[in-house]
């Protein structure tokens, strides 16, 4: 196994990013803090050394690169950008926050996925499948709905489907000799996502 470190940023849910890397579901964090997580982690066969840094967007950063978000994306090796099935206001700020991405990073073939989460909320459902694919499809980004509650199965696929848009990414393009070198030594993965006050 290759040894190598990823860096990434997700956006809604710290339970997401605590389900991958200890399989256990806790729902209650407090909301709108920053976390930063570590650990090696096998991915496909691959040993990766993980960043995952997991933020809340306030209404601003949505609409805006600021400084703070300039840094966070630069950070970044590759975004998860998670939304609630049970919130149609937190799908409809997911192309703003693409287009920082790209604008921050000047580049649209960042690896990204879009995440719609709480798929278990069936009776609270506003946001539909179709909805979350047909803008992934539009952003060029690939889809995942999942239940971080009722299944590690489905949070593992889904790193594992970022992992490989990374990886063939920084194979196919010139563009990302930089992030081929840092990835020998470190992957960062940044977890993206508006805070809940937003209202739209």
């Amino acid at each position: 196994m290759q040894d190598r470190t990823l860096r990434g940023t997700i956006s809604e849910k710290k339970a997401l990013t605590v389900r991958f890397l200890t399989r256990r579901f806790i729902g209650d964090y407090e909301r709108n803090k920053e976390n930063t997580y570590q650990q090696d982690v096998d991915i496909d066969g691959t040993l990766v050394n993980l960043e995952i840094l997991d933020t809340r967007l306030d209404i601003q950063e949505c609409f805006e690169v600021t400084t703070s978000f300039e840094r966070t994306v630069k950070w970044a090796d590759a975004f998860i950008i998670v939304y609630e099935v049970t919130d149609a206001k937190s799908l409809r700020v997911v192309p703003h926050i693409k287009a920082a991405i790209d604008q921050a990073r000047r580049s649209k073939t960042l690896p990204a996925i879009l995440v719609g989460n709480k798929i278990d909320l069936v009776h609270s459902r506003v946001v539909t499948y179709n909805e979350g694919l047909e803008l992934a499809q539009l952003l060029g980004m690939p889809f995942f709905e999942v239940s971080v509650r009722e299944s590690y199965e489905d949070v593992v696929r889904l790193f594992s489907a970022l992992s490989g848009e990374f990886r063939s990414l920084t194979t196919k393009s010139s563009v990302f000799k930089g992030f081929r070198d840092r990835s020998k030594k470190k992957g960062r993965f940044a977890m993206l996502t508006r805070q809940r006050s937003v209202s739209m």
